[in-house]
This record gives C-alpha cells, sequence and structure tokens, in this order.
C-alpha cells in the first residue's frame, strides 16, 4: 500500500513539472489520482474486498 502511495505521488508531482507538454502532464496526474485511489482502497477492508472480486480472486 505505501509503495502505491509512493508511486501516486511521485506521478502527480512528476505531472505538474511538465508545463510545457500539457497532453504528458494531463495524462501522468491521471494516472496518479487512479494509483492514489487503488492505494485508498487497498488499504480499507471493504476495498480489499472489492478488488479481490474484480481480479477474480
Amino acid at each position: 500500500m505505501l509503495i502505491l502511495v509512493f508511486l501516486g505521488i511521485f506521478n502527480l508531482t512528476y505531472g505538474w513539472r511538465q508545463k510545457n507538454r500539457p497532453a504528458v502532464r494531463n495524462v501522468f496526474i491521471f494516472i496518479g489520482i487512479l494509483i492514489l485511489i487503488l492505494a485508498i482502497a487497498a488499504a480499507t477492508p471493504q476495498g480489499t474486498d472489492i478488488i479481490e472480486d474484480v481480479l477474480g480472486q
């Protein structure tokens, strides 16, 4: 979970620093937000149940 948080924050900060490439900036910010949402879901028992159901395990 902590690895996902660090990866999400890294993507957000890297995307924010891409001032001259707006398309790349938006993609990295979007991916960073998705990774942070996944990390938050993995931190809760209900979220892990949902992730297990989605992955089929």
